[in-house]
């Protein structure tokens, strides 16, 4: 999981051209772990005051705001093996459609998330509103997979 989440912002951090059509699209992600989520706000915040921040600015304005650690763990090989996509030689539409490709994984994983939460919440308490919940969550999640599918 970790390991995706990190792919999601090094995309960001070699391609920030990409807030401008995505920026709703991170901001909706839920990160796990805090630190990612940190520097996911950071980057929000930095794109919202500048939105033309190019590559090397974005970086230095997050370097020089106490996030040069975390930028460095998610710029790294070991990120950066597993997407050639969000590697900073890769052209504007390979990086778009691997955002495309992630931001699905990622929320195809929060709706698991959530309708596990829902099964467990309706055996707790079987209304007919929490069996509606755990429907719904199922379809979208069918839904997301036929997309997925027909995507291939």
């Amino acid at each position: 999981m970790r390991r995706r989440e990190e792919v999601v912002l090094a995309l960001i951090l070699n391609h920030p051209f990409l807030l401008n059509e995505m920026m709703e699209d991170l901001a909706a992600l839920e990160l796990h772990a805090p630190d990612l989520d940190r520097l996911s706000h950071a980057i929000l915040k930095a794109h919202a005051l500048q939105p033309d921040l190019e590559q090397e600015a974005l970086k230095r304005h997050l370097n020089d705001n106490g996030f040069a650690e975390i930028v460095a763990r998610v710029l790294s090989p070991e990120v950066l093996v597993h997407a050639r996509f969000a590697r900073p030689e890769a052209d504007a539409e390979e990086a778009r459609s691997g955002w495309h490709h992630m931001r699905a994984q990622v929320q195809r994983r929060q709706s698991s998330r959530e309708l596990r939460e829902a099964v467990a919440h309706c055996a707790s308490d079987p209304t007919p509103e929490n069996w509606g919940r755990v429907e719904q969550l199922q379809r979208g999640e069918l839904e997301s997979k036929d997309e997925d599918e027909g995507a291939v």
